[in-house]
């Protein structure tokens, strides 16, 4: 397919229409600044007061959280779609102003817009970025741009690097053998302070994962992280996950730093990692950080 592709100006409105008019939508049901980005169904849960039952107020809140992850992955796609056409639609038309031209693109073009819009995790991928939580990467396979994130912690740094590698090479172990579309993924391969900080959970939570929870609801106004929909996060068809795993390193401050590939991208999803770093027992996190892979080499991983 090496020649142009031409689209007729009627199918790119009604295409523009169409985003536009989804995102309307969901603004119609009060996600005011989320619909853009698909968000906003998580709040639409009801109180245990409002719905006269427990059991049915922690469904209905897991069906809330699930719907929004399938809804934001549908509508991210239609905003790099709406990017890597031009289109005055979605997210984009928040941000630039209609195109006045026609739009011509070449296919190869707009497949490689809409891959640099979210991070692809291939199975392959996924291997690699579990070896990393075990192996310090080499530095020949580093990309151009690392971002990091500055962490301080409340207790030894040894434990907290123990911790979040042990919950990432669980969770990219599930990501490479399970099947997402199953109703749930099991999850006795996790940590169990990992899985009691989570909302919802049963047991009881660590000190440092409770004190983490709270943080984390501090800075982002938000409530914890059911452990399904954090899974559902590393589901590599989902596309959703800003990020790659790359390394935890060691400051001379005593602070730990992680490192993440982000495809160089300095804007990227990444809620599902800041739940993580909190709940393993962070007090605070400074970035994200872009710098050259030749900063990171010069730290030693923890």
């Amino acid at each position: 397919m090496g020649g142009d592709l031409e689209a007729p100006k009627q199918a790119l409105v009604d295409i523009t229409n169409g985003i536009n008019l989804a995102h309307a939508e969901l603004k119609d049901l009060g996600m005011i600044g989320e619909a853009s980005a698909g968000r906003g169904f998580s709040d639409l849960a009801l109180s245990g007061m409002e719905l006269g039952h427990g059991g049915l107020t922690a469904e209905f809140q897991t069906f809330c959280d699930r719907w929004e992850w399938g809804v934001r992955a549908l509508t991210l796609r239609g905003n790099a779609f709406a990017q890597g056409v031009g289109l005055s639609a979605g997210s984009y038309a928040e941000r630039e102003q209609y195109v006045k031209d026609a739009v011509k693109i070449r296919v190869n073009s707009l497949n490689a817009e809409i891959g640099d819009a979210r991070m692809l995790h291939e199975i392959e991928d996924i291997k690699m970025e579990r070896s990393r939580t075990s192996e310090r990467p080499d530095f020949g396979s580093a990309p151009p741009l690392l971002a990091h994130f500055d962490l301080t912690l409340d207790g030894s740094a040894t434990a907290y690097a123990d911790r979040l590698r042990n919950v990432m090479r669980s969770v990219l172990t599930l990501a490479m053998s399970q099947e997402f579309a199953d109703e749930d993924i099991p999850v006795h391969s996790l940590p169990e302070w990992f899985i009691n900080a989570c909302r919802g959970a049963e047991g009881p939570a660590e000190p440092f994962a409770q004190a983490g929870s709270r943080r984390y609801s501090e800075e982002t106004g938000s409530a914890p992280w059911e452990l399904q929909n954090w899974l559902y996060r590393f589901d590599p068809e989902l596309e959703v996950r800003g990020w790659s795993w790359w390394d935890l390193t060691s400051l001379p401050d005593g602070r730990l730093r992680v490192w993440t590939d982000t495809w160089g991208e300095p804007f990227f999803a990444w809620e599902d990692l800041r739940w993580l770093l909190y709940t393993c027992g962070a007090r605070t996190i400074d970035g994200p950080v872009l710098r050259g892979p030749e900063v990171w080499a010069q730290e030693p991983s923890a």
